[in-house]
């Protein structure tokens, strides 16, 4: 929920305790809650109720909603709060239902609680009657309270309609200001006092499970200066309310003021009002009129600190559960995290290990390739040999004129020999060479002394008679491949 309409939903919830009296701020908000946010149709059935009716729209509400979802709602349910003379009935024989003092909102939208006590048993004829004009009533009663409720809200009558407050902190902090501006050096000494707005210090009590003193300021009484030097400003009240519990103060002459104390009935008196998270709910346990003087501040603060005693066990127990619930929930979030580290280690395990996986599978890829690379090239290289020996001349005879007794050497020692015709290019000689399997792929043939290496390769290759190789020679083989490892060897080093 965005915090305008939380805001907005706080204000209504003021307007509502303004409109039928009632303290407790989570029963007002389930009943608004109930009604759909409608304060009118919210008012009318709380009104009913304590007149000893029936709600009316409430059930509507709740019909429409379950017509809607397709689910059936009970009837409404009216309870009879026991008084005096025994189980729902008065001392005079009357019953009541939740008697509270009437506000100026009630009056002023002229709902009649001066009907809030009925017979407990009326005769037949008076049960006719009331069955005859009781719709009469009802449509009066609503077209009365529609017509004062739109007129409220036209002319914000006494300052106290349904118009919202525009700055609630605004008031509360010029009150502030007021305060120490008006009572100096004295002031220094009064208690903290919150500044914001009443909706947000009742959250901030229920939140830190503390108790609230508000105090209503009346600027006009006569004892108002009393109040403020000789108990607001003295320093032992004041250390025990800070220590204790939070304040708030704010002017009844203000908007916020005039909402606050129609909230709390205070009705325009000074007052100081103690309120309790008690039961999942703020509630109001004590209120001190402050109209007709003030008492010491020894009674004002033995007052408060017997409501302090007699409530701080109820306090201790809830802060006690808030703090196992906050434990539970700072244990499920450590576990949560815990589960969470353990599952991106067990994540970072597993892509390392398939990594390494995939790396040595590269490897061997890499490995098998390079087996099968040197395969083919030694399969390619043997059909070479192959085609080389097919295709070399025949060996002339000893006897046969310009014959060359040549004797090359291979890398290895292993010696050949053979006999060519001088006329035959050095190519011949390559071709022999290479035929033989213990030769090098890429050779260069060399002679002895002087040492020179022959071209036996290409379009300058000469014949073996213009080599000048005698009727006899020997060369030598080089391998190149060799030669080129010795190279790259010796620059790595």
């Amino acid at each position: 929920m965005s915090d305008s309409v939380e805001a907005e939903h706080d204000q209504l919830v003021a307007q509502f305790q303004a409109f039928t009296g009632q303290e407790n701020v989570d029963e007002c908000r389930e009943t608004l809650e109930a009604h759909g946010w409608n304060i009118e149709m919210a008012v009318q059935d709380a009104l009913n109720e304590q007149e000893g009716k029936a709600p009316v729209y409430g059930h509507l509400h709740r019909q429409s909603q379950a017509e809607t979802s397709g689910e059936s709602s009970p009837p409404p349910v009216v309870d009879d709060f026991p008084d005096d003379g025994g189980p729902g009935l008065g001392a005079a024989g009357l019953r009541r239902r939740n008697p509270i003092a009437p506000g100026p909102a009630a009056g002023r939208l002229g709902l009649g609680l001066e009907r809030a006590l009925q017979p407990a048993n009326p005769s037949w004829w008076q049960w006719c009657v009331s069955w005859v004009t009781s719709p009469l009533r009802y449509l009066g009663d609503s077209a009365w309270f529609l017509a004062r409720f739109v007129l409220g809200i036209v002319t914000g009558a006494g300052g106290q309609g349904l118009v919202p407050v525009p700055d609630p902190e605004g008031d509360v902090l010029r009150f502030a200001e007021s305060f120490r501006q008006k009572y100096g050096a004295a002031a220094a000494n009064s208690p903290d006092f919150l500044v914001s707005s009443y909706a947000r210090a009742l959250r901030r009590a229920k939140e830190e499970m503390k108790f609230l003193l508000v105090y209503c300021h009346n600027e006009n009484n006569q004892y108002t200066d009393t109040i403020c030097q000789q108990l607001l400003c003295s320093p032992g009240l004041a250390a025990f309310i800070n220590s204790n519990m939070l304040v708030f103060g704010v002017g009844l002459d203000s908007p916020e003021g005039r909402r606050v104390g129609a909230a709390l009935r205070a009705w325009g008196q000074p007052m100081l009002v103690m309120l309790v998270h008690r039961g999942g709910s703020l509630t109001c346990v004590d209120r001190i009129s402050l109209a007709h003087g003030v008492a010491t501040v020894d009674e004002i603060l033995v007052r408060l600190m017997q409501v302090v005693e007699t409530h701080r066990t109820v306090l201790t127990d809830q802060q006690q559960q808030r703090q196992r619930i906050e434990q539970d929930r700072l244990i499920r979030e450590q576990q949560e995290q815990e589960y969470t580290e353990s599952l991106r280690r067990d994540k970072e395990r597993d892509d390392r290990r398939r990594h390494e996986e995939e790396a040595k599978l590269q490897l061997l890829q890499a490995k098998e390739d390079k087996i099968k690379e040197q395969e083919r090239r030694e399969e390619e290289l043997r059909e070479r040999r192959f085609l080389a020996s097919a295709n070399l001349p025949q060996e002339p005879e000893l006897a046969d004129a310009g014959v060359v007794r040549l004797s090359i050497r291979l890398p290895e020692n292993t010696r050949l020999e053979r006999r060519f015709l001088a006329s035959q290019s050095l190519a011949v000689v390559h071709q022999f060479v290479f035929s033989h399997d213990e030769a090098p792929a890429k050779f260069t043939l060399q002679t002895t002394y002087p040492k020179r290496d022959l071209v036996t390769t290409g379009g300058d290759v000469q014949s073996i008679a213009e080599a000048e190789l005698g009727p006899a020679a020997v060369l030598m083989v080089r391998d190149e491949d060799s030669d080129d490892e010795d190279e790259s060897d010796t620059e790595e080093r």
